[in-house]
């Protein structure tokens, strides 16, 4: 798999007052950490906005962007999963937020 792969275990969310006519903006922006250090940022924008692509920078921080549809997707894997990882590749665009190994059906560690 090309592209860059990071770990993280603690998020923090913005969610910003942006009305209909602010074009562009996100709704949420979530930031991923691996202990103190960012990793990643995940935005969530209106459902139906063109999405920025989903890149890797410089520095190898992590941008995803979703529509806002998913934030419950989203949202509940933070909760409820562990150890977490999330993926992009700049040159395919391709991005991911995932477990970051397998687990036993059933299994729910937040329970």
């Amino acid at each position: 798999m090309s592209g860059v792969l990071k770990s993280f275990d603690h998020y923090a969310l913005n969610y910003n007052a942006v009305k209909p006519t602010d074009t562009g903006k996100s709704i949420v922006e979530m930031g991923c950490y691996s202990g103190t250090t960012p990793v990643a940022w995940i935005y969530f924008y209106p459902d139906g906005a063109t999405l920025p692509s989903n890149t890797v920078n410089s520095s190898g921080m992590i941008q995803l962007c979703y529509e806002i549809k998913r934030f419950n997707d989203i949202i509940t894997i933070m909760r409820y999963e562990k150890p977490l990882t999330i993926w992009a590749d700049s040159v395919t665009g391709g991005g991911m937020v995932s477990s970051g190994t397998t687990e036993l059906i059933g299994q729910q560690e937040g329970v």
